[in-house]
């Protein structure tokens, strides 16, 4: 696996398809293990809060509410991304050695429960304070 994140959920194609997708949106300041294994992270809480195993589609949840997802029917307005970008930076910093604290704590149950049409819906508006403990 061209990429050490502890527990990946998902086989090693799956993994690579999502770092590559989710690696031109990152600053200069990430790396992908941390994006990667952070984002992986909240698939997982998100399918053990809906009571089942975590499938792709909880990924791309996770990397959609960190704006490092770029496929969704509207984006955020660039501003509300650019924030988001910034936070990610230290909210995601050393996931991959396991260190997922700052953000099991930023990002609240009821967040993970949204759609995936809510959670776009209000990143579009700019509903920040909606989405994360900040």
């Amino acid at each position: 696996m061209p990429f050490d994140i502890p527990n990946p959920l998902f086989d090693e194609d799956m993994v690579d398809l999502f770092a590559r997708t989710i690696q031109p949106r990152l600053t200069e300041f990430e790396a992908v293990a941390d994006v990667l294994s952070g984002g992986f992270r909240l698939a997982a809480r998100r399918a053990s809060l809906r009571d089942r195993d975590p499938h792709p589609f909880d990924a791309e949840f996770a990397f959609s509410l960190s704006c490092a997802w770029p496929f969704k029917k509207e984006d955020a307005a660039p501003s509300v991304r650019e924030m988001i970008s910034q936070r990610r930076i230290s909210w995601f910093k050393g996931a991959a050695d396991g260190y997922t604290n700052g953000l099991e704590s930023v990002v609240p149950d009821r967040t993970l429960l949204l759609t995936f049409d809510d959670l776009q819906l209000r990143l579009y508006r700019g509903q920040i304070g909606e989405l994360f403990n900040l």
